[in-house]
């Protein structure tokens, strides 16, 4: 879902065209321990279906978070 073309548009980190294998290698990377954000998938309360992600960024610098959101199409 995050490499249709109107849900890339709306997001700075989604490129578009998606790379194939890219979601891979992102999902990966968020297992890493220096990691400066926080990414929750969204899904479904009554049948589980995941429908996009939340990503809180994190920026101890200045004591303050930003939260990003992208949801796939059909949602």
């Amino acid at each position: 879902m995050a490499g249709d073309a109107e849900v890339a548009a709306g997001v700075v980190g989604i490129p578009h065209p998606y790379p194939r294998g890219a979601a891979l290698g992102w999902i990966e990377a968020l297992n890493r321990d220096d990691r400066a954000e926080i990414t929750w998938a969204m899904r479904t309360k009554e049948e589980g279906i995941f429908v996009g992600c939340v990503t809180l960024f994190l920026v101890q610098k200045h004591s303050r978070a930003e939260i990003a959101f992208w949801v796939g199409r059909p949602y």
